[in-house]
């Protein structure tokens, strides 16, 4: 991230609980259950925050987490192989990989056909879109409730 875009998702992130930082072979393991390469954006959230959890949002991840603890982050592999065993909509493109949920009817995905750009969709039974094509725009969206 360069300084312009570092200060403004410490400043969306501030009042958000942040898991911490991901390691690379933590993230490489993945990409390599889900069969995807992470977006450059995704991989760098994950790198710098691993998962969030805001007011009225969250943002997947790659949180560890003891088997006996009741969750308190989502981990994005177990998210999307949940979703692709319940055939759920959106989650039949293995290359779209859930980051985050409306809540409603909407998960958010992100697209991982292409290292160098991020796009996110909104897919639910009715329609889908792309929503973004930045990660902390959408995290901005989130943070500002412009849903």
């Amino acid at each position: 991230m360069n300084q312009a875009n570092d200060e403004k998702v410490n400043l969306l992130l501030k009042d958000c609980d942040k898991f911490g930082a991901v390691d690379e072979q933590t993230i490489k393991m993945a990409e390599q259950e889900l069969e995807v390469i992470f977006p450059y954006q995704y991989r760098e959230f994950l790198a710098n925050f691993g998962a969030v959890v805001g007011y009225g949002f969250e943002i997947y991840g790659l949180p560890h987490q003891e088997a006996s603890q009741c969750p308190y982050w989502q981990n994005v592999v177990t998210i999307a192989k949940k979703l692709r065993k319940n055939n759920q909509i959106g989650a039949e493109n293995k290359m779209f990989i859930p980051i985050s949920h409306d809540g409603m009817d909407a998960y958010y995905f992100i697209n991982t056909e292409c290292f160098n750009k991020t796009e996110i969709w909104s897919i639910d039974y009715l329609r889908e879109y792309i929503v973004s094509f930045d990660l902390y725009d959408f995290i901005e969206m989130l943070t500002c409730k412009g849903w």
